[in-house]
């Protein structure tokens, strides 16, 4: 395989468009502190975005020399192209919000004179659609039975951690074994902004982990999980986790299965069973309790408890 076919959608941009969206990047990283994950994600949606142009143009070849030759249809029929593959309404609207993002960029430092995405609106999200997916507690049961007896052992401690702290995938692989207190069972975690906390973890996944895990690391600055090879886990491994366990319990193609979906899970059944929605926002790590909020839409049942408990009109 000759070294170009290995090149991305990005590498093959003419070098002054390459180095447009690499002076984004930096920007967004440098000047406006967006996080690593935030910075991939911007060049994930870039990638796609170009690799569609190269595949829209008849020669089957990049022939866009500036920005200014993408011209607004373009960017409808990219993402049209996403929503025909499936994408979600709030993946359409990350991916205009970066386009919006780069292309101001772009009009900012004078290299076009308008930016193609301004006038393009987001999808209207509906509330419902904006609820945390969520499992039901006999999904999650299956799910760790499942790991604990078909997995490797540490498949099933990660994914046990993952649940009972309501950590990020990100926050996830950056955890070393001196950031956990085995005798409080608490870990510390460092979130987006690198914001730091800590957070409890349930007594059984701190003994799994001092029975299965310590015993193979070498110091206190070891990653608590590592790979089969002993080197940090990575999110896209996690992320790969997730997706075979789904294909192994047949779950539908509908149905999301993700790090992400864990985290709602545990925050979910916490606000069912009546934690209060300010404590939940310190284990989430959320800077804004109106985006812990959102898991009292989900709370029905609490709400409904709440409410024979309180009105008066269904006071006994």
């Amino acid at each position: 395989m000759c070294p170009s076919s290995k090149k991305t959608a990005l590498d093959r941009l003419p070098t002054t468009m390459k180095d447009i969206v690499e002076d984004f990047l930096i920007t967004k990283k440098l000047e406006e502190g967006r996080s690593d994950n935030t910075i991939n994600a911007y060049r994930h949606d870039l990638k796609l975005f170009f690799r569609f142009l190269e595949k829209f143009t008849p020669s089957n070849d990049i022939i866009l020399d500036t920005l200014g030759s993408i011209k607004v249809q373009f960017i409808k029929r990219f993402l049209l192209h996403l929503s025909e593959k499936g994408y979600s309404k709030a993946g359409l609207a990350r991916k205009i919000a970066t386009l919006k993002s780069f292309f101001n960029h772009a009009h900012f430092m004078g290299y076009i004179q308008l930016n193609p995405a301004a006038r393009i609106r987001s999808p209207r999200i509906s509330r419902a659609e904006q609820l945390p997916k969520f499992l039901s507690q006999d999904e999650m049961n299956d799910i760790l039975q499942h790991a604990r007896e078909n997995r490797w052992i540490q498949d099933y401690i990660l994914l046990r951690f993952m649940y009972s702290t309501m950590c990020r995938v990100s926050e996830l692989c950056t955890v070393k074994v001196k950031d956990v207190d085995f005798r409080k069972s608490i870990v510390h975690l460092r979130g987006k902004g690198n914001k730091e906390r800590w957070v409890p973890v349930d007594r059984d996944t701190v003994i799994l982990i001092q029975e299965h895990v310590l015993p193979k690391r070498q110091g206190v600055n070891d990653a608590l999980f590592m790979n089969r090879h002993g080197t940090p886990v990575k999110p896209r491994v996690v992320q790969l986790l997730f997706q075979e366990i789904k294909e192994e319990l047949h779950f539908p193609d509908n149905r999301r299965l993700t790090p992400h979906v864990f985290r709602h899970t545990g925050a979910t059944m916490l606000r069912r069973n009546g934690m209060d929605i300010s404590e939940l926002q310190d284990i989430l790590g959320h800077a804004s309790p109106n985006t812990t909020r959102i898991y009292a839409k989900n709370d029905i049942k609490t709400l409904q408890f709440s409410y024979k408990t309180k009105h008066p009109l269904s006071i006994e």
